[in-house]
């Protein structure tokens, strides 16, 4: 539902011009996702626990193959976390 939503209210032509605010996404790879299609993403925030799980959703899937990110920033978070701070890497074109 959220994800037409967006779609539906979000024309791609007009995403670029929605720079209104911060918004922080926890744990909804879903709309990641679709805010990265639409181009609202400019910064990735990831937490790294040395928990291994087995499995679970990408933040990355199918539709961001080939997204190049560049490392701006990292440092302790805490005892045992890392924090990682990624933004889309500038094309060529940029």
């Amino acid at each position: 539902m959220l994800k037409n939503y967006l779609f539906e209210t979000i024309e791609p032509e007009f995403a670029g011009s929605v720079r209104a605010g911060d918004i922080l996404v926890a744990g909804s790879p879903t709309l990641v996702h679709a805010l990265t299609r639409l181009g609202l993403v400019d910064e990735y925030r990831l937490m790294v626990h040395p928990v291994v799980l087995g499995k679970g959703k990408r933040l990355f899937g199918e539709d961001n193959a080939g997204t190049d990110l560049e490392l701006v920033e990292s440092r302790k978070a805490g005892p045992d976390v890392l924090l990682l701070i990624y933004r889309p890497a500038k094309t060529a074109a940029e």
